[in-house]
């Protein structure tokens, strides 16, 4: 089985967040709170659920198959030496996980 990753770059010096500013406005007229798992606190909960958001996210992608177990996850994601809490964007509605943006790939919510 081959398995293919997309690493994306995000140049933060040259980024230009008010073209982007609408996006965030309208998640937050909706109640919606944008935050990362630095902030919330990279805990053992804290990862477990968002395993548990991915796997229900990926569950809508053609042909993905059954999802990784929580130790592939654990391995794949958080041991990854590229790994950092503060690239990981999630979207709370109250106190739900309801969306995310990994580090790297595409964005994924529910």
């Amino acid at each position: 089985m081959a398995e293919r990753w997309v690493r994306l770059e995000l140049d933060v010096a040259a980024f230009d967040g008010e073209r982007f500013a609408s996006y965030v406005r309208g998640c937050q007229a909706a109640g919606l709170r944008l935050t990362t798992l630095a902030e919330l606190g990279d805990t053992p909960e804290h990862r477990r659920a968002l395993y548990e958001l991915n796997k229900e996210c990926s569950a809508d992608i053609p042909e993905r198959g059954e999802f990784f177990s929580y130790e592939e996850f654990v391995r794949r994601r958080f041991d990854d030496p590229s790994y950092d809490p503060r690239g990981v964007v999630l979207a709370l509605d109250g106190d739900a996980w309801v969306g995310w943006r990994p580090p790297r790939g595409t964005a994924r919510s529910r």
